[in-house]
């Protein structure tokens, strides 16, 4: 092949690729879009058949559709003479207030009254031990206050001090701390030593031998003061606390911008006897801590998708994605590609149900603001002097037609062929950087007014893209087929798309998938019932005993027909390139007739019979005729002109036949 043919091979199979991934976005934002439509058809006109959970996510996933937003703040209760909101009316609940401050944020709601009704459900966090741990390096006399009342307590050299103080301190078993008696964790203490000394609050579960300590040391010189109280609080429902609902609740305040370090010593205590609520989530958004990370990304993760709770795992895959937002990793973009596979999704584009759906929709792609685009079907979903263009309710701007971004002006940007206004209020578009809201911190400075970012981000004027690589971590890259060890990971490095690890990596051992039924292709997937498009394989299993496996019914037809077909033009072309020399002799055979085969047999001069004897003339045999063989006329024989016009002509002819290929796969 000579040069200008190797060239244009690579063209081509470049665009071949190119096509490809086209193709593979274009299937993804397919899969997608099914997921955004089936919760349109389960919210139908006017939520009214759904229950609060469905509407919460329903809100979650696709904002405020169809006004869902009236109908779910109606099945809210108010009170303290409607200064407070909660969920469900009927009963109010910690986590479902705590999911609808989320739904309604999403949907462009007021979530002040939800706030105040949550706020006013914490209480100080009676169920954990607490102990007051005075130190100093020396022996030294110290006076503790409470209760308008001094006592006076001897720290000894063995750091443990000597006695109590008063009827709220007691020396602990252990002997080296003081432990706040459970009705005086209200209280307040103040501490003074006549030598340099330090305090600090220790706490822990009543069953648990694991002692935390809080995250507030206070260090002062001889006679300081240092002032101690138990802030740390939980969520009760009635008078206990409430886990579950408290890492919920905790999670609403987060992404509303209020403080919520009282609450996490109560949930990392407990978070050892609650995994089954895969409480690292809700952690590992709350604090950034490597120590809940390692837990998601590590036994957590399936290989496709996360699986603690009795839940599910579209649900705990939800759960994942929503503490991952801030972050794409291999587990995450594995996770993706397992949800817009084509296989997981019902033949309604759901994964499992509304709930799940909705909160993949949430956790998984960022959010569609009502300030920026939204999900529409035409106009009549859309704000006044909005459009609906490509499923999304935008503002149109010049109106003229473009195929890139760089047609338009520069306010605007190219969506299905049209130039439209850009979101003004975009956080990207207004060259600033979304990161999770506790990592925005001086002098980097946060915009609160600008959206496009998740939930649990906020749009900030400094990037925190990390700086050090996994060598500078003294770190291991492990291979496609290699993991680290669990508990050996290194976290936010900056150049590793695979595991960086402080120890040796180890191959990974493949788990098969729990369910038979969607490993087995596209047209399976588990249900409750199969509808009359689908038929059940009792052969096939599915995760969860209850469901059945049905496999869509075969239809005709295909929407990527052409593509095919182009492709398959594509690829005849650069056959013909590679072969286009015996393709040429091909084709001059065939017209001029040549071909190969045995030798002509031999023939010889025609032989005639004797003539019969005349009358007369008996026993008379007459002499034959000779033959003399008549001369052959020589064959013309073709000048080299002759044969250069014939080998132009066919040349020609060949030229052509690739230009039309050529044009065919335009």
């Amino acid at each position: 092949m000579n040069k200008r043919g190797i060239i244009l091979s690579i063209v081509i199979l470049s665009s071949l690729i190119a096509l490809v991934n086209l193709v593979s976005a274009d299937e993804n934002q397919t899969q997608l879009d099914k997921a955004y439509q089936c919760i349109k058809n389960k919210v139908a006109e006017d939520c009214s058949q759904l229950t609060i959970e469905e509407e919460m996510f329903s809100l979650l996933g696709l904002g405020d559709y169809k006004n869902c937003k009236s109908s779910f703040l109606d099945n809210s209760l108010s009170l303290n003479n409607d200064q407070q909101q909660c969920w469900p009316k009927a009963s109010c609940k910690v986590k479902d207030t705590a999911i609808a401050i989320l739904a309604l944020q999403r949907a462009g709601a007021n979530t002040d009254k939800a706030r105040d009704w949550l706020l006013n459900q914490s209480k100080v966090a009676s169920d954990l031990v607490w102990y007051l741990q005075i130190e100093s390096s020396q022996a030294t006399t110290c006076n503790i206050k409470y209760d308008n009342a001094n006592h006076n307590v001897n720290i000894q050299e063995n750091k443990k001090p000597a006695s109590g103080a008063g009827n709220c301190l007691s020396v602990s078993e252990n002997g080296y701390w003081l432990k706040l008696s459970p009705s005086c964790l209200e209280k307040e203490y103040t501490i003074s030593c006549d030598k340099d000394f330090t305090t600090t609050l220790l706490y822990k579960t009543q069953d648990s031998p694991t002692i935390h300590v809080s995250q507030n040391i206070n260090s002062e010189v001889a006679q300081g003061e240092a002032v101690e109280k138990v802030a740390y609080k939980c969520f009760r429902e009635g008078t206990s606390c409430t886990y579950e609902g408290g890492l919920w609740a905790s999670t609403a305040l987060y992404v509303l911008g209020i403080d919520t370090d009282p609450y996490i010593p109560y949930l990392a205590s407990f978070a050892e006897d609650k995994k089954t609520l895969f409480p690292e989530t809700f952690l590992y958004i709350l604090t950034g801590s490597d120590e809940y990370l390692s837990v998601i990304l590590g036994t957590s993760f399936k290989g496709d998708f996360w699986k603690v709770t009795a839940n599910g795992k579209f649900y705990d895959t939800a759960l994942a994605l929503l503490s991952l937002q801030s972050q794409e990793t291999p587990e995450t973009t594995s996770a993706k590609e397992y949800l817009l596979n084509g296989k997981t999704q019902n033949a309604d584009g759901c994964w499992n149900n509304l709930r799940d759906t909705g909160f993949l929709l949430y956790s998984g792609w960022p959010p569609i603001t009502q300030e920026g685009p939204t999900r529409c079907d035409d106009d009549s979903d859309c704000a006044s002097g909005r459009k609906c263009i490509e499923n999304q309710c935008r503002t149109q701007g010049g109106g003229d037609e473009c195929s890139r971004d760089s047609d338009c002006e520069e306010n605007e940007e190219c969506v299905g062929d049209i130039c439209v206004q850009r979101p003004i209020t975009d956080c990207t578009v207004q060259n600033k950087y979304c990161v999770p809201i506790n990592k925005c911190e001086s002098p980097a400075v946060p915009f609160e007014d600008l959206t496009g970012c998740y939930a649990t981000q906020v749009c900030c004027s400094q990037d925190i893209t990390p700086s050090e690589s996994c060598l500078d971590n003294s770190g291991i890259i492990c291979a496609n087929d290699e993991e680290c060890p669990s508990g050996k990971r290194i976290f936010g490095t900056s150049d590793s798309e695979n595991e960086c690890c402080n120890v040796a990596c180890v191959e990974i051992d493949q788990e098969e998938d729990e369910s038979t039924c969607e490993a087995s292709g596209s047209a399976f997937s588990c249900k409750s019932s199969c509808s009359s498009e689908e038929s059940q394989i009792d052969t096939l299993t599915c995760e969860l005993s209850v469901q059945k496996c049905c496999q869509l019914k075969p239809k005709s037809g295909g929407s990527y027909l052409w593509i095919w077909l182009l492709l398959g033009a594509i690829i005849l072309v650069i056959i013909a390139i590679i072969f286009r020399e015996k393709i040429k002799i091909f084709i001059f055979k065939t017209k001029s007739g040549f071909r190969k085969g045995p030798a002509p047999r031999e023939t010889r001069p025609p032989f005639f019979p004797p003539r019969p004897p005349r009358p007369g003339m008996p026993g008379m045999i007459p002499r034959p005729r000779p033959f003399f063989p008549q001369p052959q006329r020589p064959s013309p024989v073709a000048t080299r002109s002759q044969i250069q016009t014939a080998r132009s002509a066919k040349d020609k002819e060949f030229e052509e036949t690739l230009k039309k290929l050529k044009e065919m796969s335009k």
